[in-house]
């Protein structure tokens, strides 16, 4: 897999690589991820190349999940292909990032597949040598030297080839109002849920909230022509804003969609992350084209930017376009954080939700559980005396239905009721079988256990260093009991360099349960400076490995972990060096010390996190009164890049009794995606310091789409 940035020359890279090792191959290119499915789940040749562009939105499609489970199965199948894919480095990132634990998790097969790839960076810069190759060959060739003359300041080289470039100067740049406020909407639309193909009508729909009232004053009635026009004009006659999509039927471009160029969207996206679009976003994207599960994403959205109304409708939508499961969890999250589950009204509109879903079970299981938990937990709610009644039907109702994840919630219902024997009923009516294994670990373990066949096989992975050994090595390190001890085990059978190999091809994909494994191993057979060195190249390539290796050293080798820290912070490792010191931070007065020293200087590096975290230590005890002017100045240097120093420059302001700025802030906040400061109350009383009863509505209600207060609101269905 090629990780990199748009417009880098992944692809390209990719197409190199396949002819010069694989041109007798056949070759496979599904176009969409319904049709990676079929291929998947089909008969696939031996020596195929399965080709993967832009797997970023194969995954993030409605079908994404289905796809990505399925590859993985053809994966597991021990084949002979090769699939080769290119992905975005900050997709990558979002898709193979843990859920937040209060979030749905809506990528739980792509983060397995992806486990599993082995990864090439691609730069997005030509620099040093590599440039000056190119301007080599590029001699007589007076577009690509002039491609060079303008890369020589950033190295965008391959952007600037593909025009990318130029395109994103145009976008800042043109007159045409329409034109940038319809690609615009495009890249709001990416950026919050709308994956795939975008309905140029629903683009088109969003456009007047983009402009200025001067700006739609001055449009004439051919506007939408106008604006497609110009996001379609070929820069340089190589790449425009909106490009065609391919046709269904595989020929022709589709009609009514469109594309989204990626140095656009990219730039764009980045660009408007802390800003919230306008009222004519959210209601063209419930146009028809719009499928259920773009609507759940956009949902969310909403949520997280505190337009509580306006995420309910597009969940509603959702469930109605047949987005069930999803749509009615997000429900069940937006219904719990603004606590309108606490209400009588707010669980009947729950209740009727559910009248209109059937998906086996999940959806009253989601209900069910939530309510169960409040009442073994004791939450104040309107309904106190119907709740654990109302938890049991649902969940009771679940298990009929065929759900396997009721069972343990309606037990531990039971046994909080002190109902014993119904919960021990509940044992024989539980359909999960134990957890199965993947077929690889299962041999691993046969092997750990001395069984010469599976050791034979085992050695056969190690030896072939393939696609298996990477399969296996991302399988093998689960805290599931039974894979406990399998290295030492290995060993006592006599495949002690099995275990290594395997603990090490863990270590490459950045698996810390397989590092940590791989330390204890060596150490458990008298091998420090094996362990050690082990530990020094993870901390070469790894973020949390850096960590792990000042940990080790911290404080009984402080000379060493003091050069590690710097040496790390001129080689541009501010991350790593961060997530080092912060535990620091809650120790005695000489870590605290060391961690608001490097604190300091990587924030004069420009490292926004730091620069926060900085500021939160100087701010500790302190009043808002006698707050040192350095917490401003890093609280808003921060506010550049993270949406949770907003929040802190919002209660500063609020604790300054500064209304209108702490207003502004909040404000800012919600914007960015932080919800909370609406529901843990900290915007209200802001906006309505003299009318408390509104302040504390504001944390149930939310904002309209333009920033100001939402009125009362609930399901119609």
């Amino acid at each position: 897999m090629l990780v990199g940035g748009p417009c880098a020359g992944k692809t390209r890279a990719a197409y190199e690589a396949v002819v010069e090792r694989l041109s007798g191959w056949d070759l496979l290119y599904p176009k969409s991820a319904g049709a990676l499915t079929r291929l998947a789940s089909g008969s696939i040749a031996e020596r195929t190349v399965l080709w993967l562009d832009d797997l970023h939105i194969t995954l993030t499609d409605k079908d994404g999940e289905t796809a990505a489970e399925a590859l993985h199965a053809l994966l597991d199948s021990g084949r002979h292909i090769v699939v080769v894919a290119t992905i975005w480095t900050s997709r990558h990132e979002a898709l193979t990032a843990p859920p937040r634990h209060d979030r749905p998790d809506r990528h739980t097969q792509a983060r397995a597949l992806l486990s599993q790839a082995h990864l090439f960076p691609v730069s997005d810069q030509f620099t040093g040598q590599a440039m000056e190759e190119f301007a080599e060959a590029s001699v007589g060739e007076p577009a690509w030297g002039q491609a060079v003359r303008s890369a020589q300041r950033d190295g965008n080289l391959c952007q600037t080839l593909a025009a990318a470039v130029d395109l994103m100067r145009r976008y800042e740049q043109s007159d045409c109002a329409v034109g940038r406020a319809l690609v615009t909407a495009a890249a709001d639309a990416r950026r919050l849920g709308l994956h795939g193909p975008l309905p140029l009508e629903v683009l088109q729909e969003a456009t007047p909230g983009y402009l200025t009232q001067k700006e739609r004053l001055e449009v004439t009635p051919e506007w939408r022509d106008v604006g497609l026009e110009w996001a379609q004009h070929k820069v340089q006659n190589v790449a425009c804003a909106l490009p065609a999509v391919l046709d269904a039927s595989g020929m022709g471009p589709a009609p009514g969609l469109c594309g989204l160029d990626d140095y656009l969207e990219d730039h764009l996206a980045e660009r408007r992350r802390f800003t919230a679009p306008p009222g004519t976003f959210w209601e063209a994207v419930r146009h028809p084209a719009v499928p259920g599960t773009a609507l759940a994403e956009l949902a969310m959205a909403a949520t997280t930017r505190g337009r509580f109304a306006i995420a309910a409708g597009l969940y509603q939508e959702a469930i109605r376009r047949g987005c069930t499961t999803e749509g009615f969890e997000g429900l069940c999250f937006l219904y719990s954080e603004t606590e309108r589950i606490k209400t009588r009204q707010g669980l009947d509109e729950l209740r009727d939700a559910l009248t209109t879903i059937s998906d086996g079970g999940s959806s009253q299981t989601e209900l069910g559980w939530i309510l169960a938990a409040m009442h073994t937990s004791q939450i104040p709610v309107e309904y106190g005396d119907e709740r654990a009644a109302i938890a049991e039907s649902l969940l009771t109702a679940a298990v009929d239905a065929g759900d396997a994840h009721a069972v343990p919630h309606l037990q531990e219902l039971y046994e909080h009721q002190g109902r014993f024997t119904d919960a021990a009923a509940l044992e024989h009516r539980d359909p999960q079988e134990p957890t199965k294994l993947p077929a690889l670990v299962t041999t691993l373990l046969q092997a750990a256990d001395g069984d010469a066949a599976a050791l034979d096989a085992v050695e056969h992975i190690v030896t072939a260093r393939g696609e298996a050994l990477r399969t296996l090595a991302s399988q093998a390190f689960d805290v599931v009991p039974r894979l406990a001890h399998w290295p030492t085990k290995l060993a006592q059978a006599g495949a002690g360099h099995l275990a290594l190999a395997i603990l090490r091809a863990g270590v490459e994909a950045n698996d810390p349960n397989a590092a940590h494994d791989l330390f204890s191993y060596l150490d458990d057979r008298g091998q420090p400076a094996a362990a050690e060195s082990a530990r020094q190249e993870w901390a070469a390539s790894s973020t949390s490995g850096f960590a792990d290796l000042f940990r080790h050293l911290w404080p009984d080798r402080s000379r060493e972990a003091l050069c590690m820290l710097s040496r790390a912070r001129r080689e541009g490792r501010g991350r790593a060096v961060h997530q080092a010191i912060k535990p620091l931070l809650t120790r005695g007065i000489r870590d605290r010390r060391l961690a608001t020293g490097v604190l300091r200087l990587l924030a004069a590096d420009g490292n926004a996190g730091a620069a926060l975290e900085l500021a939160r230590v100087l701010a500790e005890g302190r009043d808002a009164a006698d707050m040192p002017q350095e917490v401003d100045t890093l609280l808003q240097f921060a506010a550049l890049d993270l949406g949770a120093a907003r929040r802190d420059l919002g209660t500063l302001a609020a604790a300054r009794g500064n209304v209108q700025e702490a207003q502004r802030w909040l404000l800012k906040a919600a914007d960015a995606g932080d919800y909370t400061v609406i529901t843990e109350g900290l915007l209200g009383p802001q906006l309505f310091p003299d009318d408390p009863p509104r302040a504390q509505a504001i944390a149930h209600d939310g904002l309209m789409a333009d920033g100001t207060p939402a009125a009362p609101w609930g399901l119609s269905l």
